[in-house]
């Protein structure tokens, strides 16, 4: 500890905690980021990295689903607009084959009808872009705790 601050290391990374976060549990996750915007992908990569998380990649309901059915993540990252198949669709059909999927809604639509049908869908969440680290870290970190029957 140095400076009441915490730092761990990761298989592939080195961050640091800070104490109100539960980043832990986030080290070693696998999880899918879906999203046709490729700066935001990466935005979204380099978060997931810094807290250990492996990331997969989907640009597109379509290659989500595809990746969904093959493997099995801790948790998506899913966007709404996207080509080909968009995110309502890719989450209903992930859903359909994995029930237990923490799908997180990663969008720039701030309608709140939009949300709820993705919430209908089977989504966990929803954060709003611009996306906060600190937000997406504890976003995920809450369904991973519950999914984990670890009380908060």
């Amino acid at each position: 500890m140095r400076n009441n601050v915490q730092v761990y290391e990761a298989s592939r990374v080195d961050f640091i905690k800070r104490p109100y976060m539960e980043q832990t549990i986030l080290i070693g996750k696998r999880a899918l980021i879906v999203e046709d915007n490729e700066a935001l992908a990466y935005i979204l990569s380099e978060y997931m990295e810094e807290f250990g998380v492996l990331a997969d990649f989907a640009r597109n309901g379509r290659e989500a689903i595809e990746l969904a059915e093959k493997n099995r993540y801790d948790f998506i990252l899913m966007d709404i607009y996207m080509p080909l198949v968009n995110g309502l669709e890719a989450t209903t059909q992930i859903i359909a084959v994995r029930p237990e999927a923490i799908i997180i809604v990663v969008t720039s639509s701030s309608e709140r009808l939009e949300y709820e049908r993705m919430k209908f869908a089977g989504a966990k969440d929803c954060i709003v872009k611009p996306v906060s680290k600190d937000k997406l870290v504890n976003t995920v970190a809450k369904y991973l705790t519950a999914a984990k029957g670890v009380p908060r």
